[in-house]
């Protein structure tokens, strides 16, 4: 037996998707489960990305200063 996850953006769509599987005779089960708003590390809003500002205060945080600690011999 094989399974297959499939990720539809419309539920229109999904629900077209179930009725084609549920046709066939050799598949088992056809089952739909929502998926959830968002990933636990995803940012939701742009308040909640800039909550987080906090944890850069203090440190030089600028394109310059990053790309000379990633590459230190081509900043010489």
């Amino acid at each position: 037996m094989t399974r297959i996850i499939l990720e539809i953006d419309d539920d229109a769509h999904a629900a077209l998707m179930m009725e084609l599987l549920g046709a066939l005779t050799f598949v088992r089960a056809v089952k739909a489960i929502p998926a959830p708003l968002a990933d636990a590390g995803e940012v939701d809003a742009a308040g909640d990305f800039f909550s987080l500002a906090g944890i850069w205060e203090g440190r030089e945080v600028s394109k310059g200063a990053i790309r000379q600690r990633a590459w230190p011999e081509r900043s010489r």
